[in-house]
């Protein structure tokens, strides 16, 4: 790897990883590879946990399609112009 490859991604990782936004990567498959630190801060989840899980798991039961179909839409090049949904905490609760 080059010196000016490596130096971009340790500023992008800073970046991600000092976030006050909650950034997640998935798969083309919807399974999260990288969930940034403020996803376990806000969720109380250990998001290390969800690695390889199915993002729709975190999601409410009634949210879970249009989320699907969201996510396929993007996967086919499309622009998201947002969705809102809720997501569970380590406790069992919502939030929007």
């Amino acid at each position: 790897m080059s010196v000016d490859l490596a130096l971009r991604e340790q500023h992008f990782r800073s970046f991600v990883e000092n976030a006050n936004d909650i950034i997640f990567v998935t798969d083309p498959l919807g399974r999260f590879t990288y969930l940034s630190p403020n996803y376990d801060r806000t969720f109380g989840v250990d998001s290390d946990q969800l690695l390889g899980q199915h993002f729709i798991q975190v999601l409410h039961p009634a949210d879970q399609a249009a989320c699907l179909a969201a996510y396929e839409s993007v996967l086919q090049g499309n622009r998201l112009n947002g969705i809102e949904y809720r997501i569970m905490h380590g406790d069992g609760s919502w939030s929007w």
